[in-house]
This record gives C-alpha cells, structure tokens and sequence, in this order.
C-alpha cells in the first residue's frame, strides 16, 4: 500500500507573535477564501485501552462532512522530532469509521478492539480554519513565520534578484486577491523566495552558484530587481 508523508512544523508563539498571525488570518476572511467551521470530538475508554497503544481516535465534522482519524504515534524519531502515522475517512459515526478505517492500513486489531469495546467522548474542541484560495494557475513557493523586521528576497528563472522590506506588503484587503512582490519580464518566472533576520550572513546555492542575499541592494517591492550574474 502507498503511504504518503506529510511534514509538519510548529513554531512557538508568545502573545505578540500569536496575535500577529490571527490578524493576518483574519485580514485573509473574505471572497478568496474559504471558511471551514470544525468540531472535533476525541475518544477512549474508560481504562485508556488507546492510550495505552499510544493512539488518537477522533471524528471531525467539517461543515457538512465527517472525517474519522486513528494517529498512531511513532516513538523511533531522533531527539526534539515527532512523527505520526494518521489514518482517515469520510463516515457518518465514529463506528462508521472504526469498520473502514483497516482498508486504509489502520491496525485492524486496534481497530476491532475498539469497535467492541465502550468508547467514551474524552473532549470536544471547536474551531474555524480559514483556507485562502488560488487563482487557476498559481502555486504557493514557500511559507514562513517572519518578523516585521525581517527583508523578503526573490528570485526569478531569469537569475533577477529584488530585496526588501517585509514591511512593504500589506495586509489583504478582504475582497483583494493579493499584491504583487516582483515586476517579471516575458517568459520569466518566480522561482525562489528567501528571507533574512538581521544582518547576518546568508549564502544561498541559486543556478549552480553561491549568492549573497544579504549583499543585495535593498529595494521596494514591484521593481524589477537586479541580474546576477
């Protein structure tokens, strides 16, 4: 069976930076996105037969859909790491799940065991994402936790480099779809997008050669930028 892996990655928030994200999220509620509303209820029994196995079983209800998980915690990783194996399916009930959830690799034993035994609702947790959609043609290059402090660098096909300030990009407006970074010529494209904290050195590998992005003349985002050569 084809197994895919996902990576995830957490930063830790202090109050400031967590409210910077939820205003940024919130500026991003509007025509181009999607709002999701979620309730997820976890389960077990009453001697912890799941924990014991050190496993999650969790049905979701994502607007007017189910989504039932069995996570598997995986206690072979390197120091500081977590990793999972995360089982799902549409079902109508948690038993709905419970029955489809082996077809999709989940250990059928667990599985059967905790069909027969009496689960009990551990807690609920309700919560909204918001999913900003793309235009028919776009792709997103990368995602970063950045401070206002921090420049944006990108990188076009065409070896152009344009530098500036984070600062410079402003928050969406709710029925915008976005604002653009970088002036392109025909036929180019972006290709890269790198980010620098301080004054710090930083050497990137772009087209089989070492760039000093931290060199970079600074600019005003919607220029054209400079050719390296």
């Amino acid at each position: 069976m084809d197994k895919t892996m996902e990576k995830e990655y957490k930063w830790r928030a202090d109050e400031k930076l967590l409210g910077q994200a939820l205003l940024w999220a919130s500026s991003r509620i509007g025509s181009q996105s999607r709002t999701i509303n979620m309730e997820s209820s976890y389960f077990d029994t009453a001697d912890g037969l799941l924990k014991e196995h050190q496993a999650a079983l969790r049905l979701r209800r994502e607007n007017d859909r189910s989504v039932c998980c069995m996570k598997l915690r995986n206690t072979d990783t390197p120091d500081g790491m977590r990793a999972h194996e995360e089982y799902q399916c549409e079902a109508v009930s948690l038993l709905d799940g419970l029955r489809r959830l082996p077809e999709l690799g989940a250990p059928n034993d667990l599985c059967e065991r905790a069909l027969a035994a009496d689960l009990q609702e551990i807690c609920t947790v309700s919560f909204r994402r918001c999913a900003v959609l793309l235009q028919e043609g776009d792709t997103v290059l990368a995602v970063h936790a950045a401070s206002e402090q921090a420049h944006i660098v990108l990188a076009s096909e065409n070896s152009f480099f344009l530098r500036f300030p984070l600062s410079e990009i402003p928050f969406k407006k709710k029925t915008a779809v976005g604002v653009r970074g970088m002036k392109l010529s025909e036929g180019d494209l972006l290709s890269n997008v790198y980010w620098l904290e301080g004054d710090n050195s930083t050497e990137v590998e772009f087209h089989d050669r070492v760039v000093h992005i931290n060199r970079l003349r600074i600019g005003a985002r919607d220029g054209k930028g400079t050719k390296q050569k």
